[in-house]
């Protein structure tokens, strides 16, 4: 889901790597800046609750299959801009 959820958000058209497996390019505008970019390299996929916040409340007693359907899961991530993921 990661590797799909940028191509959930790009308007135009979507430029797949040869493996089909990531976008490499889009277009998409970020809520948070209002900046577009074009370049996948631009984007990072993060989570609405942390998975280290998730582990430390519980996550960690949960079955695998759970844990990793959590991480995965499509109402917990979200796109943002790489440059204001570090801040």
């Amino acid at each position: 889901m990661r590797h799909e959820l940028p191509s959930e958000f790009s308007v135009g058209r979507i430029q797949w790597s040869q493996d089909k497996c990531r976008v490499m390019h889009g277009r998409r505008t970020f809520n948070y800046t209002g900046r577009t970019f074009s370049s996948a390299n631009d984007v990072d996929v993060d989570h609405l609750v942390p998975l280290k916040w998730a582990w430390d409340h519980g996550a960690y007693s949960w079955r695998e299959e759970k844990r990793h359907r959590f991480a995965n899961d499509r109402a917990n991530l979200f796109a943002v801009e790489s440059a204001v993921n570090l801040e």
